[in-house]
Parts: C-alpha cells; sequence; structure tokens
C-alpha cells in the first residue's frame, strides 16, 4: 500500500460492521432456514430518522451515521428468531449432533442450518447460527469472518450478517427473510451462504460456501442439519471479475458539502482487444432516479491498475443527504465507438453491505475523510443505467 494511503488508513476509525457470517473448508457454519414470519413493511431497507432538533447539526449526522450503523446489526426479522427459538434443539443436543457429523466428515467443513417454509405467507426465514474452525486468513492468525445470504439464481436480495472481530468459530445468531417466494418457485431456487473474511482496504476474501437447494428438502417442516462447507466458486464471481475501485467520502454537514476523492482501481475487466482498457471514473448524485449532478475523473490510458487521486465535491443539504445516492462507475474510454461501463458501486440512499456501511462511516464522522475499498457490480443492476 503507497505510502499516501498507509497514512489515511491509520487515521480511519473502527469500520461499522454489518450482517455478515464466516464459515469455511474444516470449518462449520450453523444456520437456520425457516418461513413462518409475518411481513413487516418497511424492514428491507434501513431508513434513517433524524431526532432532537437541538442537537447541533455535526452532532445530527453523527447520529445519523450511528443509527445506520446499528439497523444494519439488529436482525430485521426478530418475530422470525423467536419463533425460530421455539423449535429449536437444546445447546447440548445440538452439540451432540455437531460430534456425530464431524466423526463422519473427516477434514471437511460443514454448514448447520434450520429450514422452515411458511406457506401462509410465502416466506423464507434464514438465521444464521454460528461457524467452527474457521482457516486463519489474517497475518496474526484469525480472520473477520461475515456471511453473505441469498438464493439463485435471480440474487435480487443479499442479506449479510455482521462481522465478527479475530475469531475463528463466530456465533451470529442473526435472521433474515426472503418475501414473497410462493412455493413453486422456491422449488427452482438455491439458497447460497457465502462466507467472507472481511478487510478493510483490499477485497474480501470468499472462504467457502454453502449451496442448498430448496427442491432437495422438505419444506414443509423445519429441518436442521449441518452441510460441508464448499471451495469457493463466488458468490461474487462475476462482480469480483470487474476488478475494485477504491475511493474517500467526507461530508461537512454545515456547509453541505460531500467531497469524493477517487484514489484508484485495480484488477479491472479487460475491455480493449490488446487487453487493457482506458478506464475513467464517473460519479453521478442521483435522487428519485434524476441525476442531480455528475463529474468524471481524467482517463487513464492502457491500465487495469489506473491511479488518479482526483477529487470532486457536491452540494448536498443535510435535509437531502437521507435521500440521495452516489453512484461510481469505471468506464472503458472509446475515442471511436460507444464508451463501455465496467462496473459500478451504489451507495447512499437503498444502499446494502459494504456501501451502506462506508456511507455509515462517513455521516458517523463529517469532516473526516473515510477511504474504503469497493468490487465494482455489474452495471446493469439496479433500475437504471450509469
Amino acid at each position: 500500500m503507497p505510502a499516501m494511503r498507509k497514512r489515511e488508513a491509520e487515521n480511519l476509525p473502527e469500520p461499522v460492521v454489518e450482517p455478515q457470517a464466516v464459515e469455511e473448508p474444516g470449518s462449520t457454519l450453523k444456520t437456520w432456514l425457516t418461513t413462518d414470519v409475518e411481513e413487516k413493511e418497511g424492514t428491507e431497507t434501513a431508513e434513517v430518522v433524524t431526532e432532537n432538533a437541538g442537537k447541533s447539526l455535526e452532532t445530527k449526522v453523527e447520529d445519523l451515521g450511528k443509527e445506520l450503523a446499528e439497523e444494519m446489526g439488529i436482525p430485521t426479522w426478530a418475530l422470525v428468531a423467536i419463533l425460530i427459538g421455539k423449535s429449536k434443539r437444546s445447546k447440548i443436543d445440538s452439540k451432540l449432533n455437531i460430534d456425530k457429523l464431524a466423526a463422519k466428515q473427516s477434514d471437511l467443513c460443514s454448514d448447520y442450518h434450520d429450514i422452515f417454509y411458511d406457506f401462509n405467507t410465502n416466506s423464507l426465514a434464514v438465521t444464521v447460527i454460528q461457524a467452527e474452525e474457521l482457516p486463519a486468513l489474517d497475518m496474526g492468525g484469525t480472520s473477520d469472518p461475515y456471511v453473505k445470504v441469498y438464493l439463485l439464481p435471480d440474487k435480487k436480495k443479499k442479506f449479510e450478517t455482521k462481522v465478527h472481530r479475530k475469531t475463528l468459530s463466530p456465533q451470529f445468531n442473526e435472521t433474515f427473510t426472503f418475501k414473497s417466494v410462493p412455493y413453486a418457485d422456491a422449488m427452482n431456487k438455491t439458497l447460497v451462504f457465502a462466507i467472507f473474511d472481511f478487510d478493510r482496504f483490499s477485497k474480501h476474501d470468499q472462504i467457502g460456501e454453502v449451496k442448498v437447494p430448496l427442491c432437495q428438502i422438505d419444506l414443509a417442516q423445519t429441518i436442521e442439519e449441518w452441510r460441508e462447507l464448499q471451495s469457493v466458486e463466488g458468490e461474487g464471481g462475476q462482480d469480483n471479475k470487474l476488478g475494485d475501485i477504491c475511493f474517500s467520502l467526507r461530508y461537512v454537514p454545515t456547509a453541505g458539502k460531500l467531497t469524493v476523492v477517487i484514489l484508484e482501481a485495480k484488477n479491472l475487466k479487460k475491455m480493449d482487444v490488446g487487453g487493457l482498457s482506458d478506464p475513467y471514473v464517473k460519479i453521478a448524485l442521483m435522487q428519485n432516479g434524476k441525476r442531480l449532478k455528475k463529474k468524471k475523473t481524467s482517463i487513464k490510458k492502457c491500465t487495469l491498475n489506473p491511479y488518479y487521486n482526483e477529487s470532486f465535491t457536491f452540494e448536498v443539504p443535510f435535509e437531502q443527504i437521507q435521500k440521495v445516492q452516489l453512484v461510481v462507475t469505471v468506464v472503458d474510454y472509446d475515442r471511436i465507438g460507444t464508451s463501455e461501463p465496467i462496473g459500478k458501486v451504489v451507495l447512499g440512499y437503498n444502499a446494502s453491505g459494504t456501501e451502506l456501511r462506508h456511507w455509515s462511516d462517513m455521516l458517523a464522522s463529517p469532516r473526516r475523510p473515510i477511504a474504503q475499498w469497493h468490487t465494482l457490480k455489474d452495471p446493469e443492476d439496479g433500475d437504471k443505467k450509469d
């Protein structure tokens, strides 16, 4: 890491961690799957509500960031966790089952989960419980594991557990719900638990994954079982091929200024015949699907690892900061034809995962630049093109 970015990294606050869980070969991941859930409105996306008008503007922004972080860390479907808890076996009984399976699976890691489908609400709830004996991916001999949970083939809705710091046996106990999944559709879907090692300044390493084809289990009853953790195909397989981008965010509430510094990108997808690209970065400020302002960096010729260090400022009043989206798109410049987007990152309103975490970190530390790496996503994802 260049000296300049090392200094930035040293000044960064401890990242606000959000839902994630981990598991891997030689490890075990314990999860529950259930669908005995009531649907609740407005819980899938964290909403931020400001309170105490008497507070200073800067304090309000800090509170906003903290509220976002807290909401990201609380299981959205508390009712499901309660219902699951009623059918959950005792800790001693569960441990016995773990030991029996461990004796059969030699060195392979496994995933433990409980599945229940509610035919009345067509909802599928998943509780990620724990992981055991994960591999050590950090220099200190530990990992910072978390779990992404999603359904194939669409992957439209993804959940993440909190990150658990410096542990190889994390306890998650977090519940997520997939709504509006008719039984006929469920039979064509596969539930995936993708386990990652969190890294603030580089791409998160995927430890392994567990795939559960729903057609292979009886959704008419609650199911508890361990499954072997498989080597990585990569939940983000397509995303990871697009590359990664690092940029910092800084918000000054009193001035209503949002500053974005595009630092660098790496491992970008090859777009040109010669095996390279001519990348530049577009930054668009959006609200309600309308572009309020856009800016772009210079073009870097013939490289898949461009360095920019270019700063851009947007006017965003505090009253508006909860409503805007920041869309960062890496584009391959074409002098003759049409420039083609390589991948993008969406932060702010309706964001999730590491993007929402970065946004909440920025709000929780007004006036302070917060830098973070992001994996580029498919530019076609979402309701709009950038």
